[in-house]
């Protein structure tokens, strides 16, 4: 059985491309990223039922369809993450914290580790999924605290 920190890596996935969108169309609008900004303690509360939310989706996923292959148990449990998103995206008062999102997702990307890439290299081929259980934590830490 694979590792649940590849289908809790998609789950991220989905949740970054969704809250990169989300920042983008608040740009459009600054009126929106305003009115966000009011609520401050709901937008750190959603990151985090967010977060908690990905991962629990992810590992029961893993759990539950472990016979299936390994592409559609990744393809399912990063749909569930996907149906948690839509639903806090269009939440009114917690989608601000898609920001927050979207940019402790460009702070985790792989250049931000170029000065560790040998060892990250090396560690991810002892232990596979040692890398995206890396950078999904990362990410997701990030966006819990913005």
């Amino acid at each position: 059985m694979k590792s649940p920190w590849r289908s809790y890596a998609g789950c991220c996935g989905i949740l970054f491309i969704h809250s990169g969108l989300n920042a983008i169309a608040q740009a459009a609008m600054p009126s929106l990223t305003a009115y966000y900004q009011q609520d401050l303690a709901a937008i750190m509360v959603g990151a985090s039922i967010c977060c908690l939310a990905a991962f629990a989706a992810a590992f029961f996923a893993e759990k539950l369809i472990a016979r299936l292959q390994p592409r559609k148990t990744l393809m399912l449990s990063s749909l569930a993450g996907f149906v948690f998103c839509f639903i806090i995206a269009y939440s009114p008062t917690l989608s601000g914290f898609y920001w927050g999102c979207f940019f402790a997702g460009l702070m985790a990307a792989w250049g931000t580790f170029v000065p560790a890439a040998a060892y990250i290299r090396q560690m991810n081929t002892d232990h596979p999924g040692f890398l995206t259980a890396l950078l999904s934590t990362v990410c997701l830490l990030g966006s819990a605290c913005f």
